[in-house]
Order: C-alpha cells, then structure tokens, then sequence
C-alpha cells in the first residue's frame, strides 16, 4: 500500500499562493530566530 502523504504535501507546496504565504513566515522565523542568537552572544 502506498502512503498517500508524500504527494499530498507535496501538490500543497506546489501552490503558488501557498508559497507566497508560507516563505515570508519562514524567512521571518529564521531572522528572528539568528537575530535572538546574535543578541544573546554579543
């Protein structure tokens, strides 16, 4: 039986209004996330 879940996150991904919501959310999270850690060290 073949797990259907690969291809769902995948045609998921696809969509271009999904990126376009999905990327900025996550570069923000790595700024802040490097950013915090900066902070924190220097």
């Amino acid at each position: 039986m073949v797990d259907p879940r690969p291809r769902l996150f995948k045609n998921v991904i696809d969509y271009k209004t999904q990126q376009s919501r999905l990327f900025p959310l996550l570069a923000s999270a790595y700024a802040f996330r490097f950013v915090s850690e900066w902070l924190m060290c220097g």
